[in-house]
Formats: C-alpha cells, sequence, structure tokens
C-alpha cells in the first residue's frame, strides 16, 4: 500500500544527508523545493532502510563499528611501515583516545545512524500496516540508542513536523522514555518466529536491544562517567527480556564460528550475505587484501589454550592441516575462521610468502606482519553481519543477576554453560571482572566494547597496546561533527569539545 507523504520532508532529510555526505555548505534549499505530495510506500522504504543499515555496518572499519571497536581494548589499528592505513592520523586518533570533533569517521557514524533514525521516523508517519509501523519503531530505537550511546544525545523529528524545522534535541535522559516506548510498542507487533538468521526486526530482537538498554540506563542517567546506580528494577527488565528470548529456543552452537556462515541457532538480528566487506580488511596484502587492523594482545592473552573461540587456523593451539582444508589443486589462500596466528598457507599446503603473524603490534611504525588477525567472515560462504546474538543475551543476563537482579538461575551457572561450550574450563566463582572478561572472549569485534567498558569504568582508566595514557572524562561520549553543528542552530557541541 502506497501513502502519501509531503515532498518537504523527503527532500530535506535528503538535502542533509547530501551536505553532510560532502560537506558542502547549502543555502536556502528548502525554497526550492516544491510543495507536492508523492506516493510513498512503506514497504519499499523499510527495505531500504534495511539494505542502508546493511552497508551501514558492512564498510569493515568504517563509522559506528571504529568507534565502539577501533577505540577499545580489543582491536588495534596501526599504521603501517609501509605507510598504510596512515589516513591523516584518524585511526590513531581513534585508538589513542585522541580524537577530535573533525575526525571523519566521527561524522560518518553521525550520518549513518540519524539517516537511520529519520527514515524509520517516515516510516511511522505514513501510517502502514501494524507490522510495518513495530519494524520502523524498532529501527528507530536502535539507531537513537546508539546515538544516545556515542554521542549523548539525539536529534529527534516529529512524524508531523513541518519541514523547515530543524530535529529536536534530546539529551540521554529524555531519549530513554523515547526508545523503551519505542520498543515495548514494537514489541506488542513483532512476530516472535525463534532462531534463525533474521534480517528483518522480530519480538526477540526488540527484547535483546532493550535488555541492552536497561543494562546500560544507569550510564545514560548519569551526569558524569563512573557514577552509576543499576539499579535492581532495571536489572530485573533486563533478566526478564533475556527469559523472553531463552523462552523462543535460541540455544547455543557447538560451532562457534557457524553463526557468521549463515547458520545456526545464536542469531537474533543479522545483516546476510555481507559479502566480501568484511573479510577484506583483515587480510595482508600479499593475500590481495589490506594489511589492516589487528587483535590486541590484551584480547588473544584472555583465551585459555583449546577454546573454541580461538578459530581452527593455523597456528592456533590443536590445528592441524586437515582434509577438510587441504587440496593439492587449489592455489587459493586459506582463510579460516577465527585467529590467524603465525605462518599462513595456501590451501594446497604451500606456506604463504612473508605472511607470519606475531602476536605484538605498535600503533604506528607496525611491520605489516604485526599484530594477530581475527577473521570472522570468510569469502568461501554467505555471511553474517551480527548486530544481535545469544550469546550476548546470556551474558547480560548473568551481569543483571551479579549488579542485584533477582532469577532462578545463577551468574555462575550462566557462564559455565556458555565456557563449557565454548570448550574451556569452568570457573569456581563469577565477578563483574570475569563478566567484562567473558564478553571480549565471545562478543569480540561486534559493535558493543566501547559500551562494556564504559559500564565497567575500564574505557577512560584503562590502558592497553596503542593506549599508555588515561583518558579525559568528557572522552566518555564523542564530539558532534564540526560540520553538524553548523548545519542545525539546536546543537551545541559536547563539554570539553570546545565551541
Amino acid at each position: 500500500m502506497k501513502n502519501i507523504l509531503k515532498k518537504p520532508f523527503l527532500g530535506l532529510v535528503l538535502v542533509i544527508l547530501f551536505v553532510a555526505c560532502t560537506n558542502l555548505e547549502v543555502e536556502n534549499v528548502d525554497s526550492i523545493i516544491p510543495d507536492e505530495e508523492v506516493a510513498v510506500d512503506p514497504a519499499e522504504l523499510l527495505s531500504t532502510i534495511y539494505s542502508n543499515m546493511e552497508g551501514n555496518y558492512n564498510g569493515a572499519q568504517n563509522g559506528a563499528h571504529s568507534l565502539e571497536v577501533v577505540v577499545s581494548d580489543l582491536m588495534i589499528s596501526p599504521t603501517r611501515t609501509t605507510g598504510d592505513w596512515a589516513d591523516g592520523g584518524i585511526w590513531r586518533a581513534l585508538h589513542g583516545h585522541t580524537w577530535n570533533p573533525t575526525n571523519s569517521q566521527i561524522n560518518k557514524a553521525w550520518q549513518e545512524l540519524n539517516r537511520m533514525s529519520f527514515r524509520a521516523s517516515e516510516v511511522i508517519s505514513l501510517g502502514g500496516t501494524p507490522l510495518q509501523t513495530a519494524e520502523a519503531k524498532f529501527i528507530r530505537a536502535y539507531a537513537m540508542w546508539q546515538l544516545i550511546d556515542l554521542f549523548g544525545l539525539v536529534p529527534v523529528r516529529q512524524v508531523d513536523d513541518p519541514a523547515t524545522v530543524n530535529p529536536e534535541i534530546f539529551q540521554r535522559k529524555e531519549a530513554l522514555n523515547m526508545i523503551i516506548e519505542d520498543l515495548d510498542d514494537a514489541i506488542a507487533d513483532l512476530p516472535s518466529v525463534g532462531p534463525s538468521n533474521h534480517a528483518t526486526a522480530t519480538k526477540e530482537a526488540a527484547y535483546a536491544l532493550k535488555a541492552r538498554l536497561f543494562l546500560n540506563k544507569a550510564v545514560y542517567e548519569a551526569d558524569a562517567p563512573g557514577s552509576y546506580n543499576f539499579s535492581a528494577a532495571d536489572m530485573n527488565e533486563v533478566i526478564t527480556s533475556a527469559d523472553n528470548i531463552i523462552a523462543a529456543g535460541y540455544t547455543l552452537d557447538d560451532d562457534y564460528y557457524v553463526n557468521w556462515r549463515g547458520g545456526g541457532n545464536e542469531n537474533i538480528f543479522v545483516s546476510t550475505n555481507v559479502g566480501m566487506s568484511f573479510w577484506f580488511p583483515y587480510l595482508h596484502g600479499a593475500q590481495g587484501g589490506w594489511n589492516g587492523f589487528s587483535v590486541t594482545a590484551e584480547l588473544y592473552d584472555l583465551y585459555e589454550p583449546g577454546d573454541d573461540r580461538l578459530g581452527k587456523g593455523p597456528g592456533t593451539t590443536g590445528y592441524t592441516f586437515d582434509a577438510a582444508d587441504f587440496d593439492p589443486s587449489d592455489n587459493d589462500v586459506l582463510i579460516p575462521q577465527g585467529f590467524l596466528v603465525g605462518q599462513q598457507y595456501r590451501k594446497n599446503g604451500e606456506e604463504l610468502e612473508g605472511v607470519n603473524y606475531v602476536k605484538e603490534s605498535q600503533l604506528s611504525g607496525a611491520d605489516p606482519n604485526e599484530g594477530y588477525n581475527l577473521m570472522v567472515h570468510t569469502p568461501d560462504s554467505p555471511s553474517n553481519y551480527i548486530y544481535l546474538r545469544f550469546g550476548d543475551v546470556l551474558l547480560m543476563k548473568a551481569e543483571a543477576i551479579l549488579r542485584g537482579g533477582s532469577s532462578g538461575d545463577t551468574a555462575l551457572d550462566i557462564v559455565n554453560d556458555l565456557r563449557t561450550k565454548r570448550n574451556t574450563s569452568t570457573l569456581a566463582t563469577v565477578t563483574l571482572d570475569d563478566i567484562l572478561d567473558e564478553r571480549a572472549r565471545e562478543i569480540q569485534w561486534s559493535d558493543i566494547r566501547r559500551t562494556d567498558q564504559i559500564r565497567f569504568g575500564t574505557f577512560l582508566s584503562g590502558t592497553w597496546t596503542g593506549k599508555s595514557t588515561v583518558s579525559e572524562d568528557y572522552q566518555w561520549i564523542f564530539p558532534i561533527p564540526t560540520v553538524q553543528v553548523s548545519l542545525n542552530p539546536n546543537l551545541d557541541q559536547n563539554p570539553g569539545y570546545g565551541n
């Protein structure tokens, strides 16, 4: 069904995106947009939003992904001795916590997430089916959650606002209520379909996002980093949401990496068939890719030998060049899932010349072989980009129990069940520090590590490979991109980043 939408609304959104993407200054653009009505199909617009969401997050190191992972203790973004990845220092600035409001990746994340939010609001304004509206509210909640998480605020365009009105700015506390309301509305009308690779919103996806929101609610309500009050009521919301997902039939898989190959029972919300965009950047140049970002030594050292999450690549504990990998007639590069450690090979068993990874890497002047790589996506099979996954949900539930929530399960049992499935030893006791470490092992480079570190108090005060000093308190949120402040008079720069 097509609905009528005023063209000025669509036009202004497109102008905002055009200006943001090109950094051009456009004056009086609204005066040249005719006041016409155009037919818009909510289903087509939703499909576009999902496709754009896939493009936003499948851009390998870019945008929101870089603001959650490159800045963390799990990934290092070295400038190589070859000059690769210098890029004006933007990656070193992110990892070393020396960013500023002109960093292009900060602007890219802002653009991507606001595009998602605005377009989801368009769908809601069209008055489509209850399911279409529910999907749009979930997408808007996802975008708004990440905006308040990264930037501490979110621009909000109400569905009945005229096109000439600049988006209103909601601070974290104000936006929380809107996000929770969107999620509750979405849960009422989204389907519950159980484990699969769902590339559209489901009831369980909304529950998983709601659990994530309530787990971090104390952070979003705080006026400064570290002053967090995790209430029992909020933790019980996390547990209830997790239990609803468990009741839908989600389970942990025997093969950890099957989740990225288009199979498994753990994926709650994904983009499917993402192609090469997420495996290409982490390959060495000799393999036909880039000598890109690497695992920090701190992440690799968290694993016990034999942990299935290390993968089965050359150099990992217990690996043998078995028949499943070996093909004497195939000269292609062997790209296994998991950590790429030490000498790498072709499928015919030949060593790849000059591709022998070492664990330690420096942030500047790194040799192309410095730093182990992590390959969850491979070019040999369909691949998922995972936004929400069951292992994350279980660890959120365990953490909520430790932070005062009520459950018939214990945090220790939840963590040990997961560790047993991943072929690693059980713990005698479990602490919040153990939860943070287990989240690193389980979730790896998915887009949540910075959020975790802020909640646990290690993001600013911690040091790791490539980050040698304590960060300033104001860096618990990112600056508003300079170009965006100039476009919307309602926007003020975040404290600590100048005017």
